[in-house]
């Protein structure tokens, strides 16, 4: 494969409201959109770690690609062998860089064969991802939904979540917790919501002690999500011993394509399911998320109906109210930045 180029395309763009987890909240979303040209195609991928929740700063990604930059040279013929070896060099320690760069280079494979990234990923992938529902306002039969636990007054909350159950008895909820709750706490939360329909509770503890999540796991019947501690590298011990029912995932911020399917096979082994969730990018971290949920069939819903985020103007593969994505007829990455 001859080089051509590389391009960066530095972004910042608002979001429709506050957006809250466990470390921080977010008004606005940055990162980089990075373009490599390789014999007449062009594959897209984007960089953009989230402050206070990924390993790397937005600097030390604009340092690593100065470095990739300054590494390729135009004209130079590369295998695909060569070119994941300077992706792993160069984005040591940059787990966000790193998972850009496989899906540029994996969208050009991709668009070689005339298939979409997910089926270059996979020649068996699903062809369609379920989503999970963004506004209890709308939402279709069997449907689930993420709602944040601690926003009001303990007992408020809980009143809330029963309602919403009681209105909507076949709506799964899945209940982000934040690690909000000391042990004792969120035994009793869990207690008061016997009655309602969840899919799983999601970080319940204030830490991953195992002395807590196995004393949690005897008190309740919910299943238990994991998110944070999946980045943090805290979940292995508590998967080991059996105590995870669900894995959530956002993969741009955890690395690259073969360590995430590493992650997969692991979990997969112990029964865990994996869920894809939205970093909250653009249109080409987005379907990169997407189609690598795709590649996995991966068939439960996932978090990546990005519409409600942003302010206006998001442009997607899919309808702002679609509970479905079909990537039937999608070749290479299905997303392309030309800002």
């Amino acid at each position: 494969m001859i080089f051509k180029k590389i391009e960066t395309v530095k972004y910042q763009t608002n979001l429709s409201s506050v957006f809250k987890n466990s470390q921080n909240a977010y008004s606005e979303r940055s990162g980089y959109i990075i373009k490599i040209y390789f014999d007449d195609y062009c594959g897209c991928g984007e960089a953009s770690p989230l402050p206070f929740f990924s390993k790397e700063n937005i600097k030390q990604v604009e340092w690593k690609l100065e470095e990739l930059k300054a590494s390729l040279m135009i004209g130079n013929s590369y295998s695909i062998e060569e070119l994941y070896l300077l992706f792993e060099i160069f984005s040591k320690d940059c787990p966000s860089l790193k998972f850009a760069l496989d899906i540029a280079l994996s969208d050009i494979l991709s668009q070689m064969k005339g298939v979409s990234l997910a089926k270059h990923l996979n020649k068996n992938a699903i062809e369609k991802i379920n989503l999970s529902a963004i506004n209890i306002n709308n939402i279709q039969p069997g449907a689930s939904i993420k709602i944040k636990f601690g926003v009001n007054q303990l007992y408020e909350d809980i009143k809330i979540l029963n309602s919403i159950s009681k209105k909507n008895p076949d709506l799964s909820l899945r209940i982000d917790f934040n690690r909000l709750c000391k042990l004792e706490d969120a035994i009793l939360v869990c207690d008061e919501l016997k009655d309602c329909n969840i899919e799983y509770i999601e970080e319940p503890l204030q830490n991953s002690y195992k002395k807590n999540y196995i004393k949690l796991k005897d008190a309740i019947s919910q299943p238990i999500a994991l998110d944070e501690s999946i980045l943090d590298g805290s979940y292995k011990e508590l998967v080991d011993l059996k105590l995870i029912d669900y894995a959530i995932l956002k993969p741009a911020l955890f690395g690259g394509i073969k360590e995430i399917e590493e992650l997969y096979k692991y979990l997969n082994k112990n029964m865990v399911k994996l869920i894809i969730s939205s970093s909250l990018q653009t249109k080409v971290g987005n379907m990169s998320e997407i189609n690598l949920a795709a590649s996995l069939r991966l068939n439960d819903q996932h978090g990546l109906n990005n519409y409600a985020f942003f302010d206006s103007g998001y442009e997607a593969f899919y309808n702002a109210d679609s509970f479905m994505i079909d990537l039937k007829e999608v070749v290479g990455l299905g997303a392309c930045y030309n800002d």
